[in-house]
């Protein structure tokens, strides 16, 4: 079995089984949604018989592979177990699912047989059948020598095929890029969000037992000649790192642990099987964090180690990176490693009592003297330790000593790089984090950011978004994870960041970038409400003009979500004002749905009601789920009471101007409770009826009146724009 050769090899079907099934796909496509379902089954219950013969003939060739996909994505578990049978058996001295992996053409065949096994697994009728042609094929697999199964392991589209054979095995819901992407998306720096758990005991036995065979299958063999033989050799390779990811992926999800155990032994390249840190899994973990590929898996290890072997992680941290942080903030791998760390180690228990987190301080003290160069490079670093030092929180009053160290430091580095005095960079610190360019990071694409991927379409697609931007998108991110930090600092820099004046602020609020700072500002937790009340005081009158774009949008409805009652009112009729703007905007729609402008133009008072309704239930949620301990709950009913005062002015208010207003145009004032007003004689009484029925029926004719004038002059009327819009007249979606 020569990878190299079938990798290139083709091979050309017989030109009568290529017509015949052309034209059997030709009926599938076109009676798809006509052909009743019996007839389109027994139709391929006679395909694939006829097709038995050349199927791998079919598969691997350029033209006729994409026509048996389609064959494939219409057959169910008893037609496809003909094609598993001919993938389970060898063929030309290899086995042919192999041989179909390791094929430019197959492995995209391949890819449609798994995502269909996957579709029919959902069935629980299927499952018995669909676990035997697994079974059948895993057995196979493992019947090709070590060395192709290791070559396997470090080739594009067979790696793929075995990431997707184990997802479909072990029944976990696939990454977005099933469909013969090069690698699997994730949010830099967390831990890769599987979308379901292995439920099935059945499937649980059966991924097990091909990892545990996989991993035997490995290591087997004369290691003699520079041969690999363990998981860490595989993960030195791009593709071979994220076959590894999917490895340890399984028993972390099934709580597997001897099995997880054996995968991280295999990783650390450790022959002593014990779990422990001995010279040689030193030495392979100092070579993976700083490798390219290998560094993705070792955020992942990291992640799985902090959580399930946290004094194993303990021995790796003081062993391989203590003392070597400078090199690996700096390095543009190994900073993600220190990122992960950061953002995944939970802060010690009795840290809310003492507000101390040695773990951390540590680090910070290492880190502290290169800030200034971290600005300039990967400040992602400096952005998860704020993170990380915002997980702590003192019930005491006393202020964390990792925060301490973190504000003075960031300071000091800003005072450098600014050459400014430590009082004067309080007032511009939120401009320089905003405007300060990250150069290396543009360079990189976004790597040592937030936002950094490593060939993911998804990171890509926004890093040109970001890089776009007038502003840092690492420098916002660092502002905003300040204002979780103690008030005695994330107070600074919220004044620092209203200071910046209201044409920069909107400018914020309208950019992909700037809009996740003001974002974060309305949702934080920990700034007090007048602070919150003094930024709303800069972007009223300007909420209008906010919206045009989506991020301002975005930002526009963090602020609704944190305003008093009073508050929302004045943003909905900002917005109300702009509503024939609003039709030239995709996202136009979304507006009028959103703040109920429909409703507030038709009825104030319903409008008024709903937004009532709406605050009174989120309230209740917010109670039942957060509970009294809860700290950001109870900072938000601080926060609410306040609010609730506040409206309670300006409803005193505006009563007493409406008192002054009527005792200036000479009406009396409402009696007082207690006092009787003097009566009236019936012709008085019938005077004062004729007169109001007069005063509402010219009222009514002059509204109609206004009504016609508008529709005949051509104007357009605000229910025109909210049909226009997809509203009724009330503000409902049609």
């Amino acid at each position: 079995f020569n990878l190299n050769q079938t990798k290139m090899a083709t091979t050309t079907p017989r030109p009568a089984l290529y017509d015949y099934l052309t034209r059997i796909v030709a009926i599938l496509v076109r009676e798809e949604s006509e052909a009743d379902l019996e007839e389109r089954q027994l139709l391929l219950s006679n395909v694939w018989p006829e097709i038995s013969g050349g199927l791998m003939d079919l598969a691997l060739d350029k033209e006729s592979s994409p026509l048996l996909e389609t064959l494939i994505s219409h057959s169910d578990c008893q037609h496809l177990a003909i094609f598993t049978s001919v993938l389970a058996k060898e063929r030309r001295g290899s086995i042919g699912f192999a041989d179909l992996l390791c094929n430019p053409f197959g492995s995209f065949v391949g890819d449609s047989y798994l995502w269909r096994m996957l579709q029919l697994s959902k069935e629980k009728s299927n499952m018995k059948e669909i676990v035997s042609q697994l079974s059948s094929l895993k057995d196979a697999l493992f019947e090709v020598p070590a060395n192709t199964l290791r070559a396997m392991s470090q080739e594009r589209s067979a790696s793929l095929g075995l990431r997707h054979f184990i997802q479909v095995l072990a029944g976990l819901e696939p990454y977005p890029e099933f469909k013969h992407q090069s690698a699997q998306p994730r949010v830099h720096g967390v831990t890769p969000d599987y979308v379901s758990k292995i439920s099935d005991p059945t499937l649980a036995i059966a991924a097990s037992s091909f990892i545990r065979s996989f991993v035997d299958k490995i290591e087997e063999g004369d290691t003699s000649g520079g041969v690999i033989d363990s998981l860490y050799a595989v993960s030195m390779d791009s593709f071979g790192a994220l076959l590894v990811q999917q490895l340890l992926r399984v028993p972390v999800e099934s709580n597997d642990e001897p099995l997880m155990d054996r995968v991280i032994c295999s990783i650390i390249n450790d022959k002593t099987q014990e779990l422990k840190l001995n010279a040689g899994a030193t030495r392979a973990i100092k070579k993976m964090i700083y490798n390219q590929a290998g560094s993705r898996l070792a955020e992942d290890l990291m992640g799985v180690l902090i959580t399930k072997r946290p004094a194993l992680f303990h021995e790796i941290f003081q062993e391989c990176m203590k003392g070597r942080l400078l090199g690996l903030s700096s390095h543009p791998w190994g900073n993600y490693v220190i990122q992960k760390i950061l953002q995944t180690i939970p802060p010690p228990e009795d840290g809310k009592t003492t507000g101390e987190w040695p773990f951390l301080e540590n680090i910070v003290s290492e880190l502290s003297p290169c800030f200034s160069s971290l600005l300039d490079g990967t400040s992602g670093v400096i952005l998860s330790l704020v993170k990380a030092a915002s997980k702590i929180t003192n019930k005491t009053g006393l202020i964390p000593k990792c925060q301490t160290l973190i504000w003075t430091s960031l300071l000091s580095a800003i005072e450098a790089k600014s050459g400014k005095d430590k009082e004067t960079v309080k007032i511009i610190m939120a401009k320089f984090l905003i405007t300060h360019k990250n150069e290396a990071l543009h360079r990189r694409g976004g790597r040592g950011g937030g936002r950094g991927g490593r060939g993911q379409q998804d990171d890509r697609e926004g890093d040109k978004k970001w890089s776009d931007s007038k502003y840092s998108p690492v420098g916002c991110l660092i502002l905003s994870a300040l204002w979780e930090l103690d008030r005695a600092y994330s107070t600074v820099a919220a004044d620092t960041f209203i200071g910046l004046g209201a044409a920069t602020l909107l400018s914020l609020a309208q950019d992909n970038v700037g809009s996740k700072a003001v974002e974060a500002f309305f949702g934080s937790s920990v700034l007090k409400i007048k602070q919150k009340n003094s930024l709303f005081a800069v972007f009223k009158g300007r909420f209008g003009e906010m919206v045009t774009t989506k991020p301002g949008y975005f930002a526009c409805n963090k602020c609704y979500e944190s305003a008093s009652f009073t508050q929302k009112e004045n943003i909905a009729s900002e917005l109300l004002e702009v509503l024939d703007d609003l039709t030239r905007l995709s996202h136009g729609k979304y507006v009028v749905e959103h703040y109920r402008l429909g409703l507030l133009q038709n009825n104030k008072v319903a409008w008024q009601k709903a937004v009532k309704q709406s605050i009174s239930r989120k309230k209740d949620f917010e109670e039942i789920l957060g509970g009294e301990t809860d700290e950001s709950s109870k900072k938000n009913k601080k926060g609410n009471k306040k609010n609730k005062k506040e409206d309670k002015k300006d409803t005193k208010s505006t009563k007493e101007t409406k008192k002054d207003e009527k005792e200036k145009k000479g009406e009396k004032s409402p009696s007082k409770k207690g006092e009787k007003s003097p009566k009236k004689s019936k012709g008085e009484k019938e005077e004062g009826n004729k007169k109001r029925k007069h005063t509402s029926d010219s009222e009514e004719r002059k509204s109609k009146r206004q009504k016609t004038s508008k529709t005949s002059e051509g104007k357009p009327a605000t229910n025109n724009v909210l049909s226009s819009l997809g509203f009724s007249a009330t503000g409902e979606l049609l």
